[in-house]
């Protein structure tokens, strides 16, 4: 039985399946962002043990591969904010992915500047300022950005073709039904 929904009066209708079915929609592709983080922490893991002669054309895949994986992502909840603001009616929810939007832009910033770093540490192990840098973009990086939804394993990545063999983060082992899981702060 559908139960309508009006976020104010004269406001178009959403059906509680409508706006389920979104939602769930939109936790997939938060899961499908922690399991690109994951595969993005590991193919730089992976690419700082090749030093000190970097694997520099497998890691430029990878990210030409994770940027193709965050920009379908971010497109598809663009599409969600339109479709929850037009057409159900919820503005509300539209402006809170809004907002996780930007958050997760700037946790991509983040995270490339936190790999960076990591880089000039390894590259110029005595460098305390390096080191210092890490720490303070970690920090930055546990505590302004959204904490993204896990999937229970096994989980395959739907838009990267690039495949990592190791062992999955423990972040992924969470139930999607808890909505408020914090990612693990160990980058």
């Amino acid at each position: 039985r559908k139960r309508a929904v009006h976020a104010w009066p004269g406001a178009p209708v959403a059906t509680d399946e409508a706006l389920r079915a979104l939602l769930q929609r939109f936790y997939a592709l938060q899961g499908e962002r922690v399991e690109t983080y994951r595969l993005f922490e590991e193919g730089h893991r992976a690419y700082l043990s090749s030093a000190p002669h970097y694997d520099f054309p497998r890691y430029r895949q990878l990210v030409h591969e994770v940027t193709a994986a965050f920009s379908g992502i971010s497109r598809e909840v663009l599409q969600l904010q339109g479709r929850l603001r037009d057409e159900l009616g919820r503005p509300d929810l539209a402006q809170h992915l809004t907002r996780l939007q930007e958050r997760e832009q700037e946790k991509l910033q983040l995270t490339a500047q936190l790999q960076l770093a990591r880089q000039r540490v390894q590259d110029e192990p005595g460098v305390d300022t390096n080191q210092q840098e890490v720490r303070e973009l970690k920090h930055r990086h546990c505590h302004r950005c959204p904490r993204p939804w896990g999937h229970p394993l096994p989980y395959r990545h739907p838009r990267l073709a690039l495949r990592m063999e190791t062992t999955p983060s423990p972040h992924l082992l969470w139930s999607p039904s808890i909505k408020t899981s914090p990612e693990p702060c160990g980058l």
